[in-house]
């Protein structure tokens, strides 16, 4: 049975779900932007909808991300494997810093 946390050599089902849902979200988030803004006409019944829907998901997205944090901050992920380069290995952390922040 898997277990549900990270372990020491690969993440687990909690680090990595929201991961997969995060990167599902982005693109879709984008899409209905650019749909509500660029091309439904301002003010109509359809734009608001297409505006609904684009709240309701950048606040579960939202909750997803500080939840995805919390996960992130209370569980480890793996460690680099000791073969890689520092320089390799600080380059790898930096991009999710930069998300975190």
């Amino acid at each position: 049975m898997a277990r549900p946390g990270n372990t020491f050599g690969a993440y687990g089902p909690v680090s990595i779900d929201p991961h997969w849902a995060v990167a599902v979200l982005i693109p879709v988030q984008i899409g209905l932007g650019w749909r509500m803004h660029e091309a439904l006409p301002d003010h109509s019944p359809t734009q608001t909808q297409v505006e609904s829907v684009h709240i309701a998901l950048g606040l579960t997205f939202l909750l997803m991300i500080l939840a995805w944090i919390a996960v992130r901050l209370t569980h480890r992920g793996p460690p680099s494997p000791p073969s890689m380069a520092r320089w390799k290995q600080a380059l790898a952390r930096s991009p999710h810093m930069l998300f975190y922040l």
